[in-house]
């Protein structure tokens, strides 16, 4: 089976669920085009409480963005495991944010090829 001839399926893209506080603190919208910085495996247990609670606060955004009422909405992240960690930067506010990813050997080595290259935003809650 052949693979789309459309120019879309070329592009990088980092996929968001929700829209975060991290994202709205960057400056960086849907369909932003942001560079990966950097890619480290982690694991979640090794991660600070401050961290995880800022890497996955979930905003409703409108003229400014506001904290969903408390107790604050996160995205729900397992205590312990392996994942990725990456570090994009949005160009245009020299701002960089961090993103999680569920770790597979293929996923490393794939955001691994793709540091310095840029991706584009796509929030899908928005």
């Amino acid at each position: 089976m052949g693979y789309p001839a459309s120019e879309d399926y070329l592009k990088l893209g980092i996929k968001f669920s929700f829209d975060y506080q991290k994202l709205f603190d960057a400056g960086v919208n849907n369909g932003d085009k942001v560079m990966l910085e950097s890619v480290k495996a982690v694991h979640l247990e090794d991660l600070g409480e401050s961290f995880m609670e800022y890497d996955t606060r979930i905003i409703e955004r409108g003229k400014t963005a506001r904290l969903i009422a408390p107790p604050f909405a996160h995205f729900p992240l397992p205590k312990k495991g392996a994942y990725i960690l990456l570090k994009f930067i949005f160009l245009p506010t020299r701002k960089m944010f961090s993103t999680l990813r569920r770790y597979t050997p293929n996923k490393f080595e794939y955001y691994s090829d793709n540091i310095g290259e840029t991706f584009t935003v796509k929030i899908e809650a928005i």
